[in-house]
């Protein structure tokens, strides 16, 4: 199982409260269902991908300087485009 969660959950940005908290509680989740799989001997794998900002119509108003942040640019020195 693979769940898609957010870079977001791990550092906080202004008015994100509500996002973050949501995405920490799909970390806290997955965690919780990876344990109780081990333990009741399940042998299912579950785990979480936790992308950083990908550039979209919906981020493109942000602040280029947060684009660029560490972490948020892929290797190519820029922050990820949808297509």
């Amino acid at each position: 199982m693979v769940v898609t969660g957010s870079a977001a959950e791990a550092k906080g940005r202004p008015a994100g409260a509500l996002y973050a908290a949501s995405k920490a509680s799909v970390r806290s989740l997955v965690r919780t269902l990876a344990l109780d799989s081990a333990v009741l001997d399940r042998r299912i794998r579950i785990n979480a991908v936790t992308p950083g900002l990908i550039e979209t119509p919906m981020t493109s108003h942000k602040d280029p300087a947060v684009n660029a942040a560490p972490g948020m640019v892929s290797g190519c020195g820029r922050c990820p485009r949808a297509c």
